[in-house]
């Protein structure tokens, strides 16, 4: 499904080469409320037509993926395999396609990052560093072909984003039915409950809390297959639909303090166009085997593979034949020897048998 910038709240994808649910119900109150009837496909048609330009709040993350324990804990804010197991907070400004700010806050550790028309910065507290870049000046014909889209680090796990990629496998082989109206961060909600019909998929449920107003996607929770609770959640705590003040997308370094040059994400083996991004940095090939839920995503990654952290790696997963796989409740990823990289919401059968193909 295709989406304006302002919906994808973006912040440039240079931020992702510098970085590579509730503990309880009560971290994300909702309460009932009484909406007036509409069927799923009138609330499908709210959440596909939602287009919010401008917004701030605060993001709460619960993920209990059934992953191992990370070497030492996991990492802090800056580390993404953080955010596959635990609590983590967002905070979001957003102000258009223009600027943007997410701040990525776990425990006492936090990444903050600015984007502010031509410029992006970065500040993660654990190396006490800034670090900055220039993006391109595409001379009001917007971006450029070749060009990465913008993504933070924790772009996948904003409420709208998860519900875009649900929202994007509605098809015959979806049930979709209406929940219960809720009251998520103190706006009036439906809730869209998205079953898959396939046995092909590790997900059991996606229920997403629309904005009655809006359509804007308040919480996503997903459920994997014969479990009775979420193993993600994710969901506005706090939410302002106000223009951001202008002062907000400013990162500034304290004076005397050395500022460091944030690199773009590296090429990969075998780039190819895309429509959005950072100049100089090809997206990589997406091959697709499958269908809807079933469907199973490889990328070329040779060299980028080699950036991984080998502890990590080997906590995280276990070996199967041609590579190693890492196997979460809702989510499967193999690493194969000769450097792709294939993922879905699938078993780990489908994942070693795509990659033979």
């Amino acid at each position: 499904m295709s989406r304006t910038p302002s919906r994808r709240w973006a912040v440039p994808a240079v931020v992702a080469a510098a970085v590579a649910g509730a503990a309880g119900a009560g971290a994300l109150p909702a309460g009932a409320v009484d909406l007036p009837d509409l069927s799923p496909a009138d609330v499908l048609v709210l959440a596909q037509g939602a287009d919010v330009e401008a917004l701030s709040g605060e993001v709460f993350v619960e993920a209990d993926l059934g992953l191992p324990e990370l070497p030492g804990g996991g990492g802090g804010a800056a580390d993404p395999t953080a955010l596959l197991t635990g609590d983590t907070r967002l905070r979001l400004w957003v102000d258009g396609p223009e600027r943007q700010r997410l701040q990525v806050l776990r425990g006492f550790s936090q990444l903050d990052v600015a984007h502010d028309g031509a410029t992006v910065w970065t500040y993660d507290s654990d190396e006490d560093a800034y670090r900055a870049a220039e993006l391109p000046d595409r001379g009001g014909d917007g971006p450029r072909a070749g060009e990465r889209a913008y993504e933070p680090p924790a772009q996948a796990l904003t409420p709208q984003e998860l519900a875009d990629r649900a929202l994007a496998a509605v098809e015959p082989s979806t049930r979709v039915t209406v929940g219960e109206d809720l009251e998520v961060a103190g706006r009036e909600a439906y809730e869209l409950r998205l079953a898959p019909r396939t046995d092909g998929t590790l997900v059991g449920q996606v229920a997403v809390a629309v904005d009655a107003e809006t359509g804007l996607a308040l919480r996503v929770s997903v459920t994997a297959r014969g479990a009775s609770e979420p193993a993600l959640r994710v969901g506005f705590t706090s939410l302002d639909l106000d223009r951001p003040a202008a002062e907000r997308f400013r990162l500034d370094p304290p004076d005397g303090v050395r500022v460091g040059e944030l690199a773009p994400a590296p090429r990969t083996a075998d780039p190819a166009p895309a429509p959005r991004g950072v100049p100089g940095a090809g997206a990589p090939r997406v091959d697709v085997t499958g269908e809807g839920w079933a469907a199973v995503l490889e990328v070329d990654a040779r060299g980028a593979l080699d950036a991984l952290d080998p502890r990590q790696v080997d906590a995280l997963t276990r070996r199967v034949e041609g590579g190693r796989v890492l196997e979460s409740d809702l989510l499967g990823v193999l690493l194969t020897d000769d450097g792709r990289v294939l993922a879905g919401a699938v078993p780990t059968a489908a994942l070693v048998e795509a990659a033979a193909r």
